[in-house]
């Protein structure tokens, strides 16, 4: 089994050295632990309960991945499409 989330193709090339770039993630460290960081549409509205987002709009967010050249250490991260956001 693979550990590639579902949905998700093949690593691109680097826009600037055309290299594969290698999968991973980024973490959103919180209080009660580590996350994988999520992308949400629009901007944030804050709360003064729960910071500078939502929590309605943080439980719509889509987990990312994030992808890294290994000669220029550029970062690029994508929202894949997940059952629960078809």
């Amino acid at each position: 089994m693979s550990d590639t989330p579902p949905n998700l193709p093949s690593p691109p090339p680097c826009r600037d050295c055309k290299v594969g770039l290698e999968l991973g993630f980024l973490i959103d460290r919180t209080h009660g632990g580590l996350l994988v960081a999520r992308w949400c549409s629009g901007v944030p509205q804050s709360s003064w309960m729960s910071g500078e987002v939502k929590l309605g709009q943080a439980k719509l967010g889509i987990k990312t991945v994030t992808y890294r050249c290994p000669k220029c250490f550029r970062l690029e991260s994508f929202a894949p499409p997940s059952p629960d956001h078809e």
